[in-house]
């Protein structure tokens, strides 16, 4: 080594970044442990896990242990899909799809301002709107929160009516 170079040093306490290294560092007693990685063969090693994981939900599929919607859920992902396709292909009707993506446009519209509280809402719906405020908590500016929040409150009384209109409807059919 002719020149002093910076280079990154994982230790006990994470990377650190030692500016300079020169010769007589190289000299002294450090035990280094270099790996380089080419991108081919992270993509190699990536690929074996995929498999390895793949073939493992395929063996397990059927044991009683494992939750069959989990499994499959996990599939999916393994495959490539996003938790959003996911969530579509295992909805149960289009009825809940549609449902869905009503649920991401009143999402996108409470960002900017308060929408007409949606007359289908369910369970479901509060659930996807709740789950986006959970995921997206600490980008949200608190005005924005605060009409989520209000709009789920407003939504409460429209649930509760159409849940029980669900459920009597599910009685009738029995």
């Amino acid at each position: 080594m002719t020149k002093p170079m910076a280079v990154d040093i994982i230790g006990a306490d994470g990377v650190s970044y030692k500016k300079d290294v020169s010769n007589k560092d190289l000299k002294r007693q450090y035990d280094f442990d270099i790996s380089i990685v080419t991108s081919g063969q992270e993509q190699a090693m990536q690929g074996v896990e995929k498999r390895n994981k793949l073939t493992f939900i395929q063996t397990n599929k059927v044991n009683p242990l494992f939750n069959p919607k989990v499994m499959a859920e996990k599939e999916a992902l393994i495959a490539g899909f996003n938790a959003d396709e996911v969530k579509q292909m295992l909805a149960k009707d289009y009825g809940e799809t549609e449902l869905m993506a009503h649920a991401a446009e009143d999402i996108q519209t409470l960002l900017k301002k308060m929408p007409k509280p949606f007359r289908g809402a369910n369970a479901a719906y509060a659930q996807k709107i709740l789950d986006y405020v959970k995921d997206e908590s600490d980008d949200l500016k608190p005005e924005q929160l605060d009409r989520f929040y209000t709009y789920l409150n407003e939504l409460m009384p429209i649930i509760t009516y159409n849940m029980n209109n669900s459920i009597d409807e599910q009685l009738a059919r029995e």
